[in-house]
Parts: C-alpha cells; structure tokens; sequence
C-alpha cells in the first residue's frame, strides 16, 4: 500500500509538473548546489527508536513509521536520483528486547520498507534488557540469549555485517560486551579491522567512504562522546576513509560536535526516542543527559520520563567525486533543517570536524534591543521573558541569575535552548524563577551559551518579586461533607470508603482513611516540570488504632516520585525515587521513633530544593536519620533534578494512600487527616513556623 501510494503520488506530481514547466524554467531554475551534486547513493540513518508495547509508547512506532516515510518522500521527490538504497538504525530499535517490541517494528518494516532498499539494524544495549537487570544483562549467557531474538526476529544470519550497496562498503558492528565498559569484545574488534581491510582492498586507489556503524560510539576528548569504547576509537584513527556512524548518547545532531573528525570521521545520530543534553561548562551537568520535556526548555534529568523531544534524521548522500552530503530532515516540522553539510574523506581530504572548531565559534548575540520582561511578579512563581539571541552560533542553553546586592547570585537557574525543536524553536524564552529566598527587587541577567560553552554578552534587567501569600499552588485538600475533597474548585476522584467529619477544634472536615481508602489528585502531572527541583509537602494528620508497618499519609512513590509515611515505631519516613542512570535509586530520611504517636495530631512539613532536603514536625527542623541508623543531620545534600516523575497509570498522587503501578491505592493510611498541601517552592523555616502556628493548640 505504502510504495503504490508513493507511487500515485509520484505519478501526479510528475503530470503536475510537465503542465507548468514553462513557467518553472523561467522563475524557479534549482539552486547551484542543487545542480551540481548528484547523488550516486542515498540512505536515512537513525538510533535509539525505543519500540515500546507498552499503551503508552511515547510516539515510538509512529516516529519509526514516519522517519521511513518521510526518506522515501525526499528520494521519490528528487528529479534525476530518485532511489533510497539503504535504511540503517544504528542501535535500540527497542526499549527491552522484548519479542512484542520486536513484532512491532518488523510490521511497520514489512509494510513500509521496499524490497529494493537495504534495511539494517545494529544491536544496541537496549536489545539485552530483556534478560537480567543493570549489568547483569550483559553475561555471557543473556548476551547469548538476546543475540539470537535479535536475528531471530529480524531475519539476519548474523549480527555483525559487512554488505556493499552501489559499490560502498557498510559494515555494521553489534554490542556484544559490557566489560569496564568497553563495548566490543576484542574478536570482534579483531573482525572489524579484518572488515575493514578487505574494504579498503577492494577499491585501494579510491577516496571513497567506508561506513562503519555501531551504537556505541567511539570514545573521545569532544563531550558527547565520553561514554563509548576507548578501544574502537583507537582503531578506527587508523582508517581515514571510515565515517562511523553511532547513537547512543541522545545528543541532539544540531550541536556541531555530534561530527568530529580525529584520524576518522564520527557521527552522532542523536536518536527518535528523545534528545539529551550536556550543557557545556555547567558545573555539574557537564557529561550528563539533561532531557527537554516542553517546547519551552525546561528540563529534567535521567532519560526516563517526559515527552519525548527526539524527531530529527540524517539523510546521508554520496555523488560520483564522493563527496559525501548530509541532511537534517526534522520530522517536527516534516522538512530539512538548515544547510547542507559537504565533507570528503581520506588522508589527504580536508578534515572541518575537528576539536579546533571551538576556537572560532562564536557566542551567541542578543539583537538590538533585546530585554528582559516580567511576566509574573507573584511570590510563588516569579517569571521573566527575554527574546532569544539573533546572531553567532546555535545556543545550547541559557544561565538566568538573580542579583540582590551580594557578592554572589542570589539563584542560578537553567534553561535549554531548544534545539530538539529545529526549525520551530522559539523566538522567546519564558522562564520561572524557582528557588528564591525573599521578595523584593532583583537584577536579572541572562547568558546565551552555544555548545562549546563560549557565552554572549548578557542583557540585563529586574525583576520586583511580591510578597509571599503562602498559597499551595499545587494542592491545596480541603475536605468537605459527605466524603468528598476539593482542590480549589475541583473535586478529587476517591477511592474505597473515606468519611469526612467536621472538627470543632480545627474548625473544618477532617477525612478519615481505613487503609484501603484514599482520595486522587490527577492532575499532578501537569506540574512535575516545575516540582522536580523544588517542592514543599505539608501535612496535618492523627494516626489511628491498628496501622500497620509503615502507611503512606499522602504519596506516588512507585519507582519514582516522592511520600511521606509513619511508620509502626513511630517514626516519619520521607523518601523519593530516581534512575541515577545505573538503576532505580530511593533516597530515605527517617526520622527518630515516637514522633507520630497515635492518637496524636502532628504537623510535618518537607521542604527540598536547592541543595538541600528538611523534615520540620511541629515547626522544628528534626535530625535525620538513613537506613543504617546514622543520624545525617537536620538536612540532605541533593541537587538538580530530585525525582523521577512517575509514568503511565502511576503518575497520580494519592491523599491518604501511595499509588500502585495499575494507578489504585497501596499503603493505605489508618487515621485522620486535617490537610495535605503541595507547594512549587521551598519555604523557608519562617514560612514553615507560620504554617503551625495555625495548628499550635493541637498539636503536641
């Protein structure tokens, strides 16, 4: 269906065109460069497509449908070289090697891909996690096992390849090791260099290219490429007529290092799932990904979660002089980005990909005029917006710092650039200034820096911030008759049998939880962007008779997110989930034992954001403890991103309850709750004692 659809289009385009050629001759003769470079061989190339089959598979299958689709538009669309001759994904093709991930794309490949167009897959690490979790997917015996789905489901003989198209030698490499974190076992490296050699063999007077393609990349000084295989890189600067194509690192493909050029040429393909970051001289983010989740450029770490921002390829072209051309297609848009990129190779070939670049790049450039303005003024989440830079290079990320008088900045906050939009990157930026300490006037200063760290000039401008109002801005639980909450003017959905009685004392409905019971605040996700650097959790609550070991008093902490329980000694515990890149991690604060006694009304306030994490009970900042029972003080060290948000039916919290992975109630709370109120923001310890103060008679 998809190639008779291609070719009626074809068909009418033509008939199109042969109508109007007249007036085409004389007002649209084709671009210079257009006429001169005709291609001899054509294929699009991608990495890390993460195939899920899960329900929410993030847009996975559709990018994979539509990168196929969109190559063939542009090869069917050319007027003398029409032909799309390859189709490589260069690693995770899918999420975990599982048989269904598998069935999924090779049915978008069996409808889509003519049998005419070479279509390959490098294995990526990906494709072992299916067997074993963190390094033990890679033993010998689950790299076995996961070796033989892969060319079961794909039909290949064997996962290494070396195939020749159009007289061009591709040779494709597969993850076979995870030893210190060399990727390639030394036979294998052994085969490719023996590949290699035979390629070069075969046309040994020739400057053409040959392409080798892996998932890891080859490691190297250029950031970006820090986390590949020492040895394959040292193999490769042997070959200067290898292009290696690699994916990986989720690098965008618009940061000018994602080429480079050190005896060899590697490419970085960036990847369809989504694009990472490593924002060049920042301080602690320096070689980690950084996921955009918006069109604005905010920004959370890990990989995990998010919408997913990866919608860019490479066309690659060779002609008859093998100059070798490639193209950005960005399927957000559904056109090329930006200019052709014209290289050749071999010893003798001009090398333009080189680390010396970074000595004459340019730091972005405001335009004329540009200046910072206010948007909101409000305690909570203060907001400015600046207009981006008009000239130097691409801007990777923004500094914004806020001055109060002192030697220092009073906050530092971050903002990518937005280049997992392409061509529909913003032409302003909005920004929140989360993680102030006080109102009042500030001096706002912005720096656009570009990817090799070099920053403009900045603009500057101020900002008054009003005074606190000490709003929940996130959820603010008000109880009401007949077992019902709101969350200002909207009701939260229940599950099982809460009751809500009104409380003399208190002077409002208190809502009473029997363990299997609990209300739901779904709208939470519309906030984790903001609440994974800065958040303040307060709570009043009464333990009832007959909790059990540990219940959740308000959370949605399943594999990520963050509660607060008490548990059977007394004890409040609040802990929060991440993937540190290595496997899922929880960070625990406990509490000593007796502090939620039952019976007893009791005030807990979290604060975390900044650097650091505080329980408050009471009004009082309390001593921490880990799980080995070693007091760590009134606070936790963090910083950046705290938690993972968490996904699918889980990313809801629950009041009363933590939420299980099938989205119910778990850990059901046995007791009386007063409030449960989630702030953007830090509170400071002043703040926080203004809270009890409203609670003070009643609580111990």
């Amino acid at each position: 269906m998809r190639k008779f659809s291609h070719l009626l289009k074809s068909v009418i385009c033509l008939c199109l065109t042969l109508a109007l050629v007249l007036l085409v001759i004389c007002s649209c003769a084709p671009a210079e460069e257009e006429k001169e470079f005709i291609p001899v061989l054509r294929f699009a190339i991608t990495s890390d497509v993460h195939v899920r089959s899960t329900a929410d598979d993030y847009g996975s299958a559709d990018k994979l449908a539509n990168f196929i689709d969109s190559a063939y538009g542009y090869a069917e669309s050319d007027r003398v070289y029409r032909s799309l001759d390859g189709i490589f994904i260069v690693g995770d093709l899918t999420q975990d090697g599982k048989t269904a991930e598998y069935d999924i794309a090779v049915d978008i490949f069996n409808r889509m891909v003519d049998t005419d167009t070479v279509l390959k897959v490098a294995m990526g690490n990906h494709e072992f996690h299916a067997y074993g979790n963190g390094d033990a997917r890679f033993t010998p015996e689950n790299i076995a096992k996961s070796t033989e789905r892969f060319n079961s489901k794909l039909g290949y003989e064997c996962e290494d390849m070396h195939l020749v198209i159009s007289g061009y030698h591709f040779i494709i490499l597969a993850n076979d090791s995870y030893e210190s974190h060399n990727y390639y076992d030394t036979e294998s490296l052994e085969w490719l260099e023996c590949e290699i050699k035979a390629a070069m063999a075969d046309d040994s007077a020739s400057d053409k290219p040959i392409f080798v393609m892996q998932h890891e990349p080859p490691r190297s000084e250029v950031r970006g490429f820090t986390g590949g295989d020492t040895r394959l890189g040292e193999l490769l600067k042997k070959y200067p007529r290898v292009v290696d194509f690699s994916g990986h690192t989720h690098r965008s493909i618009l940061d000018p290092q994602s080429i480079w050029q050190d005896g060899f040429t590697a490419i970085g393909t960036g990847g369809l799932a989504y694009l990472g970051y490593n924002l060049a001289g920042h301080p602690t983010r320096d070689n980690s990904s950084v996921v955009a989740i918006n069109e604005d450029g905010e920004f959370i770490g890990s990989g995990s979660n998010g919408t997913r921002t990866g919608a860019m390829y490479y066309i690659v072209e060779v002609d008859r002089e093998n100059t070798i051309r490639l193209r950005i297609f960005d399927l957000l848009t559904d056109s090329f980005y930006g200019e052709p990129i014209l290289f050749k190779v071999g010893a003798d070939a001009e090398k333009p990909f080189t680390p010396e670049r970074e000595a004459a790049s340019v730091a972005p450039v405001f335009g004329d005029g540009a200046k910072i303005e206010t948007v909101s003024d409000d305690y909570d989440l203060p907001t400015v917006k600046f207009p981006t830079p008009t000239g130097g290079d691409l801007t990777q990320y923004y500094r914004i710092e806020l001055w109060d008088g002192g030697d220092e900045p009073a906050l530092v906050t971050y903002r990518l650039g937005c280049m997992h939009n392409a061509a529909k990157m913003p032409e302003y930026m909005t920004v929140y200034l989360r993680g102030h300490s006080h109102s009042g006037a500030y001096t706002v200063k912005v720096f656009a820096v570009n990817c090799w760290g070099k920053e403009s000039e900045p603009i500057v401008g101020s900002i008054t911030i009003a005074e606190s109002t000490l709003d929940a801005d996130i959820l603010s639980t008000v109880f009401a008759e007949g077992g019902k909450a709101m969350n200002r003017d909207t009701e939260l959905s229940s599950v099982g049998n809460v009751t809500t009685v009104y409380n003399e004392e208190l002077e409002r409905y208190v809502a009473s939880f029997d363990a299997s019971s609990g209300f739901k605040f779904e709208n939470i996700k519309d906030f984790y962007s903001g609440m994974v650097y800065s958040l303040t959790y307060e709570t009043l609550f009464r333990v009832g008779e007959g909790a059990g070991e540990s219940v959740a008093i308000g959370a949605n902490n399943n594999s990520a997110g963050f509660g607060l329980a008490r548990r059977a000694d007394g004890s409040l515990r609040f802990n929060y989930g991440f993937n540190n890149g290595g496997g899922k991690r929880y960070v625990y604060a406990t509490t000593a034992a007796g502090i939620a006694e039952v019976g007893e009304w009791v005030h807990a306030v979290i604060v975390f954001g900044g650097s650091s994490i505080r329980l408050y009970v009471n009004g009082e900042a309390v001593t921490l403890y880990n799980d080995d029972g070693e007091a760590i003080g009134e606070s936790v060290g963090c910083s950046g991103m705290l938690f993972d948000a968490p996904k699918g039916n889980a990313s809801v919290f629950y009041v009363g309850a933590d939420v299980s992975s099938s989205g119910g109630a778990e850990y059901g709370f046995v007791g009386d709750i007063a409030a449960l109120n989630l702030y953007s923001r830090p509170l400071t310890g002043t703040e926080v004692g203004t809270l009890y103060s409203e609670y003070r008679d009643i609580a111990k």
